[in-house]
C-alpha cells in the first residue's frame, strides 16, 4: 500500500500487531478443524480478523485516499 503512495514501506507497530492479529485468525482456522467447539473457535477467528483489517483500514486509509507523494 505504501509504496504505491511514494511513502516509504516500515509497517509501524499497530500495523505489525494487525499482521498478528491476521497470524492468529489463520492459526484459529485451522485448530477449529480439531476443536469440539468449534463455533466459538470459529468466532474468535472472525473476531481476529475483522480486528486485523479494521487496524490496516484505520492506519493506511488516510494515504490511499489522499494524493501519492511526488516522486523524486
Amino acid at each position: 500500500g505504501l509504496k504505491h503512495t511514494g511513502r516509504p514501506v516500515e509497517p509501524g507497530c499497530v500495523v505489525v500487531l494487525a499482521f498478528w492479529l491476521m497470524l492468529g485468525a489463520a492459526l484459529a482456522r485451522f485448530v477449529a478443524g480439531t476443536a469440539p467447539v468449534y463455533a466459538g473457535v470459529m468466532t474468535a477467528a472472525v473476531m481476529l480478523w475483522i480486528a486485523a483489517l479494521a487496524i490496516y483500514l484505520f492506519a493506511y486509509a488516510g494515504f490511499l485516499l489522499r494524493p501519492s507523494l511526488p516522486r523524486a
